[in-house]
């Protein structure tokens, strides 16, 4: 916005202030005057300060004098009565101007009909119409619309405040008690995967505890063991490495020797689960899935010739 007087824009050094008698908006250069009003002094604009400050005797004489200007202004007027402007409001007078139009002519009133169609108001639907629609984008029948209306209508109106307080009170305690149910569902899930972990954590110490000559070992000593199974188990690696696939066939052998001479238990080395894989690193032995990947990933051994056990029959 701007200032009524001198049309300066108003901003945050230029505030808008308003004249007291007309109300327009001016700046404060604007509202020098001041005049009495209400029995105060107030800063008006000039054009208030001009016909708060004329005594009746001017007023008289320029409402005198305004009939008689009008008068003179009417005579140096060359033609003051000019003629109606006519409006055709009907569509079909465009239509009959159409015979005896040249083909510009033409193009110019189809221009103008489609700049009249585009400027009409579209036609919004009514509450019907909506009701139909949203009906068809739910999959759902105008019959069963119609069917709802009086159920919504009544039972809307039949029920009391307390009664729709004692529902929402109800719904909310719904919801809570579902809210309830899933934490608790979520807390024993929690609770049942904590325990898997430690029981694949404490695998091999209670393996160690099951044998008869098991002796009570502090942390060092259980630290030491784990270090000197981890080189162990490197140099083992780097043996593995250096063989070559004739090797591997004769280790194979070996195994099938072995396994011969010695029953195989089908269950995992540490924890005692049925066993799902057969290491060849690790001297054929057979682990979990569990137990298999986690320990070879914890001692970087991952590299190591694994087979699914049972192994599977080539001719199945």
């Amino acid at each position: 916005m701007s200032c009524y007087g001198c049309l300066t824009k108003f901003s945050f050094f230029t505030r808008e202030h308003s004249c007291p008698n007309c109300g327009f908006s001016y700046c404060y250069k604007c509202l020098k005057e001041k005049v009495i009003i209400d029995e105060k002094h107030k800063n008006v604009c000039q054009n208030c300060y001009k016909k708060l400050n004329k005594s009746p005797d001017q007023m008289a004489s320029t409402e005198a004098e305004t009939p008689d200007l009008l008068l003179k202004r009417l005579e140096k007027l060359e033609n003051p009565s000019k003629p109606p402007i006519t409006i055709f409001r009907h569509s079909n007078r465009l239509m009959n101007l159409r015979s005896g139009l040249s083909s510009q002519d033409k193009e110019i009133l189809e221009r103008l009909e489609k700049l009249r169609a585009e400027r009409t108001p579209p036609v919004l639907p009514d509450e019907s119409e909506i009701k139909r629609r949203l009906a068809l984008l739910q999959d759902k029948s105008e019959e069963s619309i119609e069917d709802q209306k009086p159920q919504s209508a009544t039972g809307g109106s039949s029920k009391t405040e307390e009664e729709q307080v004692n529902d929402l009170l109800k719904k909310y305690m719904d919801e809570a008690g579902l809210d309830a149910d899933l934490e608790t569902r979520g807390n024993k899930e929690f609770s049942e995967i904590e325990s898997r972990l430690k029981k694949l954590n404490t695998s091999e110490n209670t393996s160690t505890a099951h044998s008869p000559n098991h002796e009570p070992d502090d942390g060092d000593s259980i630290t030491a063991k784990i270090i000197e199974k981890a080189i162990e188990e490197g140099k083992l690696e780097k043996r593995l490495q250096s063989t070559t696939e004739s090797d591997s066939e004769d280790l194979d052998i070996s195994d099938g020797n072995r396994s011969e001479e010695e029953p195989e238990f089908p269950w995992c080395i540490i924890c005692n689960e049925n066993a799902t894989v057969k290491c060849f690193g690790c001297e054929g032995n057979l682990y979990c899935d569990g137990c298999f990947k986690q320990g070879h990933e914890f001692f970087n051994m991952e590299d190591h010739k694994f087979v699914p056990f049972p192994p599977e029959d080539p001719t199945s």
